[in-house]
């Protein structure tokens, strides 16, 4: 069974265990795992933005599942976009963390930049989830801190995200 609670985000392969009072993780919805996983970076890559997106249905545009702005989460959205030029699209189509250290060079559809980018933004990235070779879905972060994400690549925030992908996978059943 996989855990999380809300003093710190240690992941092992399988499981968030986040202290003490370590909860079932099917009793929480995937933005709640999402702000943890922000929690946890922010602190970091000092944060100001960051958006959950998934591929709910295959084959359909991705769907914008939480947001996350200055400490507040919003979620239970279901926002689904348009693949029309779509920098979200075109960086799971790669397969690879895209970081932009110019966010006024952010390249996607309108609706991506606001949903993603705020006036005080400066870089960026995004990152495709992967579940072994399945790619179904897409986090992004951006901060007011020049070149915040230039180490986003490196081993320790890359085992974080991809534990959090294992989970997310499992949690959606795709299984």
């Amino acid at each position: 069974m996989h855990k999380i609670s809300k003093e710190s985000l240690i992941i092992d392969e399988h499981y968030f265990d986040l202290g003490d009072k370590a909860v079932s993780l099917t009793s929480k919805e995937l933005s709640d795992l999402f702000g943890n996983l922000i929690h946890r970076l922010n602190s970091k890559y000092q944060i100001n933005r960051g958006v959950l997106l998934l591929h709910l249905v295959e084959g359909e545009p991705l769907t914008v599942i939480s947001l996350w702005e200055n400490g507040e989460l919003r979620d239970g959205l279901l926002i689904k976009l348009t693949a029309k030029s779509s920098l979200f699209e075109q960086v799971m189509a790669h397969n690879q963390v895209y970081i932009e250290d110019f966010s006024a060079s952010f390249s996607g559809s309108f609706f991506e930049k606001k949903l993603f980018l705020d006036e005080e933004s400066k870089t960026f990235v995004l990152q495709p989830l992967r579940f072994q070779n399945n790619i179904f879905g897409l986090i992004g972060f951006s901060s007011a801190t020049p070149m915040a994400f230039t180490v986003f690549e490196e081993p320790q925030t890359q085992r974080l995200i991809s534990a959090f992908a294992d989970v997310a996978f499992d949690k959606l059943g795709y299984l």
